[in-house]
C-alpha cells in the first residue's frame, strides 16, 4: 500500500479500507510520526557525540 492510493481519501475511507476504526488510524499515524520524530532526534544526538568526541551509549533491551 504506497502513500498514494490514500493521499486524496479520507480519513474515514482509509480506516475502512484497513478495516480498522478512525480512533486507531488516527492513534497509528501520531505514533508512527513520533516515532519518525525520535529516530531523527537520535540520529541528531549520535552526530553530535561523534563531533564531541564521545561514544553513543549502547542500546538495552526492553
Amino acid at each position: 500500500m504506497g502513500g498514494k492510493f490514500f493521499s486524496s481519501k479520507s480519513v474515514s475511507e482509509v480506516a475502512e479500507a484497513l478495516n480498522i476504526g478512525d480512533g486507531m488510524l488516527y492513534a497509528w499515524v501520531r505514533k508512527s510520526q513520533n516515532a519518525s520524530h525520535l529516530k531523527l532526534e537520535n540520529d541528531i544526538l549520535k552526530k553530535a557525540a561523534v563531533i564531541l568526541g564521545t561514544n553513543p551509549q549502547p542500546r538495552t533491551a526492553r
